[in-house]
């Protein structure tokens, strides 16, 4: 998918709506998750390839400033790669509903990253995750990153099911 695919799937799929992760962990039992359009700029690890904001990084890639080319000539195009590559896991998540585990904070060790809630897929030899942080003003969550591992640090963490995800706008 090029860059500028991305966005518009993004903003015609999730921006500025929201959806309720029902869980079946008792403390967290529903989790509400706002998307909002400057999300891609670390979900898509976009900071690691060009400087500025997030809205900056955004409106280079709606002028066409960012594309792919862009970023396979920069060093770090190894690292953003397969996060663009990963985009279709939120679908997989948020609208097809084909992940059915995620690990809640008290469980993620360690938590480097300091998210509060994980939602993994085991691909074969890799594992893709999805990482999600809680805004505390306001106890809504955001999606914060997006990326492969070959090695599954999650394999013997607790998992919490997600018995459902409905979208409420």
């Amino acid at each position: 998918m090029k860059l500028l695919e991305i966005l518009k799937d993004y903003e015609e799929n999730f921006c500025n709506k929201m959806c309720c992760i029902e869980t079946s962990y008792k403390e967290m039992n529903f989790i509400h998750v706002y998307f909002s359009k400057t999300d891609l700029h670390h979900l898509l690890g976009l900071h690691k390839v060009i400087s500025g904001s997030a809205t900056n990084s955004i409106k280079s890639i709606e002028s066409g400033y960012l594309t792919l080319n862009h970023i396979r000539k920069h060093k770090n195009s190894g690292i953003i790669r397969p996060r663009i590559d990963s985009y279709p896991f939120i679908h997989e998540i948020f609208l097809k509903k084909d992940v059915e585990l995620c690990i809640v904070e008290k469980d993620i060790d360690p938590n480097t990253m300091y998210l509060n809630l994980i939602i993994y897929k085991n691909k074969g030899h890799e594992v893709i995750v999805l990482g999600l942080k809680k805004n505390n003003k306001n106890s809504i969550y955001y999606i914060a990153t997006l990326h492969k591992t070959y090695e599954n640090k999650y394999q013997n963490a607790r998992k919490t099911k997600i018995r459902n995800i409905i979208w409420l706008d």
